[in-house]
């Protein structure tokens, strides 16, 4: 919804605040594909020079050894600015995060040739794992394919065909579908969260690890509005790339 992602290329802007924020890990969506895998290569280059990223995921991406047009991304996945899985150790804890491009998210990213995609609950499985076989105790997918009600006051989407099949995923971060999510849904033992879209809330999500078993003790939506003030110095960072540019 604003001209930033267009100024990205040459700015670099956005994901060395993200890391600044507080964000440890995030997801690649369809939409870093707007522009092709060429020019993303080149936003994850210009933010390196930057500053400090997040993690950067895509867990299921393809590239094609016979086409140059992804050579740049490709590099950038074999000089680990953007990695397929992920384990962040707090407290003790093993965390194992993967992430996930859903088919109709793919679909949605017209320009993402040469880059394909492989099936998602393939993937999870391998990735589950390897996640499992390094000793994680908590494994979470970041999963940009989505959910969405039945029609019958049950849910349907990618994302519970993955908590279905899939065993050992803890819990499901998703997205795509902007769907608005105030419990978290729990499809075979799964909990699957959503914050809806726009940047309206961001989700909380408390769990409980006991015996080796994880559990949901709270989700919570936070609306993100003037109620709280914004931090000064991420704000004063905003101000000054909204002047620059």
């Amino acid at each position: 919804g604003t001209l930033f992602q267009h100024l990205e290329p040459s700015t670099g802007f956005q994901l060395p605040l993200m890391k600044q924020m507080g964000y440890d890990v995030v997801a690649i969506g369809n939409h870093e594909f707007d522009f092709g895998p060429g020019k993303l290569a080149e936003i994850l280059s210009t933010s390196s020079h930057k500053g400090s990223l997040p993690v950067l995921l895509l867990g299921n991406a393809k590239f094609d050894s016979k086409d140059s047009r992804d050579d740049t991304l490709e590099e950038q996945f074999r000089n680990g600015t953007v990695l397929r899985s992920y384990i962040l150790e707090r407290g003790g804890i093993k965390f194992g995060f993967f992430s996930l491009l859903g088919k109709v998210a793919v679909d949605n990213a017209a320009f993402s040739a040469p880059v394909t995609f492989s099936k998602q609950i393939k993937t999870a499985s391998k990735l589950v794992k390897k996640l499992e076989n390094a000793g994680c105790d908590v494994i979470i997918c970041l999963s940009h394919s989505g959910v969405e009600p039945d029609g019958t006051g049950g849910w349907k989407g990618e994302d519970v065909e993955l908590a279905k099949k899939v065993k050992g995923i803890d819990a499901i971060i998703s997205g795509h579908t902007h769907t608005y999510i105030d419990k978290p849904l729990i499809i075979n033992g799964v909990p699957i969260v959503q914050t809806g879209d726009y940047g309206r809330f961001v989700g909380r999500l408390t769990l409980v690890l006991d015996a080796g078993r994880v559990k949901v003790d709270e989700e919570v939506l936070i609306p993100v509005d003037d109620s709280k003030a914004g931090d000064p110095e991420i704000n004063k960072e905003i101000g000054r790339a909204s002047c620059r540019e």
